[in-house]
């Protein structure tokens, strides 16, 4: 990575690149949404709960190879000077679902991911959603987000408090997630 990138990410900044996708593989990526094969289920997983309800109610599509997956990887490559396995998930979250779930509030659960740095791509454009991030766990508001803009990549430090941010406008909120773990 280049130096001074490395530093803003390691001292809890971002890297925002938009267009990220060439418009072919992104075209696809929308596509893929409206297949039906998402594994439905909540985050975190990682945490027992009752029912999805209790959680953050989503569906995800883990993705290990392909040409998204691909591009994705070497992409992060130019960015990243390390060795690194890559996760890969497709994530859509309903509205009506969100709703209905204890997490019903603009900003999903507040969490650090056990990934090195971790990265979203947006597929929709909204005016109040996307990513927030925050200094502290205790901290009741982000100190900043950075808004869903479609076919953005934002990469930020996975150790970073952060939380999703929900537009109600939409039925559907759609991304890429992905996560990057030092060999």
């Amino acid at each position: 990575m280049i130096s001074n990138e490395l530093n803003i990410l390691n001292e809890g900044g971002f890297f925002i690149k938009n267009n990220v996708l060439p418009q072919t593989l992104y075209n696809n990526v929308i596509q893929y949404f409206n297949k039906k094969d998402f594994e439905e289920t909540y985050q975190p997983e990682n945490i027992f709960y009752g029912n999805k309800y209790q959680a953050y109610p989503c569906y995800q599509k883990h993705i290990h190879s392909g040409d998204l997956y691909d591009f994705i990887k070497t992409i992060l490559k130019k960015i990243i000077d390390k060795d690194f396995n890559l996760a890969l998930t497709l994530r859509k979250v309903y509205s009506e679902e969100l709703l209905k779930s204890k997490v019903n509030t603009k900003y999903g659960l507040k969490h650090k991911d056990d990934s090195d740095f971790a990265g979203v791509i947006s597929l929709d454009q909204t005016v109040d959603g996307g990513t927030a991030f925050y200094y502290n766990e205790c901290d009741k508001y982000p100190d900043i987000e950075i808004g869903a803009f479609p076919n953005r990549m934002v990469l930020y430090r996975g150790k970073r408090w952060h939380a999703p941010c929900h537009d109600y406008t939409f039925n559907i909120r759609k991304n890429i997630c992905f996560f990057i773990f030092y060999k």
